[in-house]
């Protein structure tokens, strides 16, 4: 099964567990302000705000022993350096 993103109208991002960037679709990269690229030598984690009151390294834990199918990540760093909410 293809994954398509580029039709949705919010933005979309897929990692591996190893915390790096798989697929972004256009919007996704619009609200950051990077490219396809820059995102792909990103680490999702250091992309992140450090305000988020769970720690994402617990949470992808949490998905790698079966306790949880997905998480949300909400909280972003532009490539301006501002934070970027996701709803």
């Amino acid at each position: 099964m293809a994954i398509r993103l580029e039709n949705s109208a919010i933005g979309v991002a897929l990692t591996d567990l190893n915390a790096r960037y798989l697929v972004t679709n256009h919007v996704y990269q619009t609200i950051l302000g990077y490219t396809e690229e820059e995102l792909r030598a990103l680490d999702f984690l250091a992309s992140r705000m450090r305000t988020t009151a769970k720690p994402t390294g617990a949470l992808i834990t949490e998905l790698v022993e079966g306790k949880r199918r997905q998480f949300s990540d909400r909280e972003k760093v532009s490539a301006q350096g501002t934070a970027v909410w996701f709803g």
